[in-house]
């Protein structure tokens, strides 16, 4: 049998998003082929209604990144995603909404129509130039790190220029590839040669060590024939 779903209870919730959540809603439903535990919210804003898993809202209320707004919603003036005004995607790129460039509004404004919201490399270099980018312009990062949106760091490009960077870039990590692989198959050598050298010196102790035994047992003979001839001598002084 499956476990109990572990339902959420009001005192789980910071007071202030406590009337955000209908408790009595939380059921199982199967969704993008998984089964599991929602429950039904509100947005802190606007009010628009929505479902949310409750697994989630645990998680991101445990690490302080519950808002209780709708996407719509975090990113206008009032909600700001994550109560810091900006938010990484999924493809680590940096947004902003555009009310964070409200000075520069002629220039950002036509670059975001939708939702507001816009990349804060191309807001940047936007600024940078003084005119609106076309969305057939890409602005790349020069180093790959794509949250590095020192203007330095920035450069307007084409599709193919993204696709050149991409493509160098996986020919940078071919030949490291390469280099990984010939110097892990040098290392494998070095190793197996290191084993025979180590074979070579044991069997090397061994026969100095059978040499040795040998050296002793040749010495016991001269020891014990001289001790033998020296008592015939002695008896036969005696004797006469």
């Amino acid at each position: 049998m499956g476990r109990h779903p572990k339902y959420l209870q009001p005192e789980d919730v910071p007071e202030e998003y406590r009337d955000l959540l209908d408790y009595d809603s939380q059921r199982l439903l199967v969704r993008y082929g998984k089964s599991a535990l929602y429950i039904n919210a509100k947005c802190a804003d606007c009010d628009k209604k929505r479902i949310l898993q409750v697994y989630s809202v645990r998680k991101k209320l445990k690490v302080g990144k519950f808002t209780g707004f709708c996407k719509k919603c975090m990113v206008g003036e009032k909600g700001s995603y994550y109560k810091k005004g900006w938010w990484q995607g999924n493809k680590g790129y940096i947004f902003r909404s555009i009310g964070a460039y409200k000075e520069y509004e002629d220039i950002i404004k036509p670059m975001a129509p939708k939702g507001g919201v816009i990349m804060e490399h191309r807001a940047i270099m936007a600024i940078h130039l003084g005119r609106s980018l076309d969305s057939r312009e890409l602005v790349r990062h020069l180093n790959g790190n794509k949250t590095d949106n020192r203007i330095e760091n920035l450069a307007v490009g084409t599709h193919a220029d993204n696709s050149k960077d991409h493509h160098d870039t996986y020919l940078e990590l071919l030949a490291l590839r390469k280099d990984y692989e010939f110097v892990a198959e040098k290392v494998a050598i070095i190793n197996e040669e290191l084993g025979g050298v180590e074979k070579l010196l044991g069997e090397t102790r061994d026969h100095v060590s059978g040499i040795n035994g040998e050296l002793k047992w040749i010495r016991y003979v001269i020891i014990g024939t001289f001790l033998a001839a020296i008592t015939d001598l002695l008896l036969g002084f005696l004797s006469g």
